[in-house]
């Protein structure tokens, strides 16, 4: 007997210690094999097997009890170890050369050389102005065929040479753009159309630019995140499958990812959606630096519940500083702060707002890249590691 009850106790112990892993501890699934532990979001292939029914939710084994799991290893890597990588990849195409002084010489006997970037410093107070050539090069628009031709609806980010980042609401059908509520909107068009997704475009200043710095792909895959909320609009990000490589140049490259939670105070946001109710979508390119609501902030001027991880809120108090109509998918970005010091790194994905856009004190709505980092680079870049 009293063996029997040891045995229980030490079952007991065993499963309470699995039972109080913390996020990125080392773990076993139940077929023995090493994982990690991460979050659902994270660990896109037990999300892949449950949504496909491979696996049933008992075959999931739980590092805790908030919503962490054991993620098999031969998919986990260091969080934004990849991106980091990439980002430091494209760094030569944000430089230019120049020369630093005819005095001063490399031991080859050559003229020193200095990189500078070839896009300006952005002052972080401009409001509503025209981006210029090499600043956003990462900026997509997303567009639909039309009786007329190509449809140009709403925004997203190249962040790879396959793949573009986005939100989810618009990709399929414009009736998901409906009005949250009589005070809150999708920051997209209330086209009620059925039309899909299927084109992308690069390289351009201008909505109708149509040169040779200009480029057209096909889409060829969408991929929702597997937990978006059509509802409450939370995890409204996706990601867009390109029909073949992006040939990168001065004038497109991708934008860098996340590699650490940003609470810059500042931010940019750039698109080509309206510039305020009742107005027709902008021509030109657009960017405008919004202010950081904090948490409390945003939830005490937005009706819809936020959701602190997967949410972040910038706007303007004073100003008519915002997102609008047509900017939905595009990007919120800060400039890089480490040693990529000409790029920009994405930090959110424009998705909803108020009704009447540019209220003074009303935030909009961003998703939180970092929050879905995990799951962005297993499949971008499931091959490497």
């Amino acid at each position: 007997m009293y063996t029997v009850i040891k045995i229980i106790l030490i079952i007991i112990i065993s499963s309470s210690i699995a039972y109080s892993l913390q996020e990125g501890s080392f773990c076993k699934t139940k077929n023995d094999e090493n994982g990690v532990c991460k979050r659902y979001s994270d660990c896109p292939l037990i999300l892949n097997k449950l949504r496909n029914r491979e696996i049933g939710r008992s075959d999931v084994i739980d590092c805790n009890a908030y919503g962490v799991i054991c993620c098999p290893v031969e998919i986990a890597r260091i969080k934004g170890e990849i991106s980091n990588r990439k980002c430091k990849e494209i760094e030569s195409l944000t430089q230019t050369k120049i020369r630093v002084g005819v005095s001063i010489l490399n031991p080859n006997g050559t003229l020193l050389t200095a990189s500078r970037c070839k896009h300006k410093s952005v002052s972080l107070i401009v409001g509503g102005e025209e981006a210029y050539r090499y600043e956003f090069p990462h900026q997509a628009l997303l567009g639909y065929m039309t009786g007329k031709g190509i449809q140009w609806a709403c925004g997203g980010s190249l962040i790879s040479s396959k793949y573009v980042l986005t939100g989810m609401k618009f990709l399929i059908y414009f009736s998901e753009c409906n009005k949250l509520t009589s005070f809150l909107a999708a920051h997209c068009n209330y086209r009620r159309s059925l039309r899909e997704i299927k084109f992308v475009k690069l390289g351009m200043l201008d909505r109708s630019q149509d040169d040779s710095d200009v480029f057209i792909y096909n889409v060829i895959n969408k991929i929702i995140h597997p937990q978006y909320d059509r509802i409450s609009f939370n995890n409204d990000i996706a990601l867009l499958e390109l029909d073949k490589d992006v040939k990168f140049s001065e004038y497109i490259y991708p934008i860098c990812l996340p590699t650490r939670q940003h609470d810059e105070e500042k931010a940019i946001v750039t698109g080509l959606g309206t510039t305020g109710k009742g107005h027709a979508q902008s021509e030109k390119l657009l960017k405008v630096v919004l202010e950081k609501f904090s948490n409390r902030e945003c939830q005490e001027n937005v009706p819809q519940p936020i959701d602190k991880a997967s949410m972040v809120c910038y706007g303007d108090n004073s100003d008519s500083k915002d997102a609008c109509r047509g900017d939905s998918g595009g990007p919120i970005q800060v400039p890089n702060d480490d040693e990529s010091h000409c790029t920009y790194k994405i930090i959110g994905v424009v998705s909803f707002g108020a009704l009447n856009c540019g209220t003074p004190g009303i935030p909009s709505i961003f998703v939180n890249v970092y929050n879905y980092l995990s799951w962005i680079e297993d499949i971008i870049w499931k091959d490497e590691k």
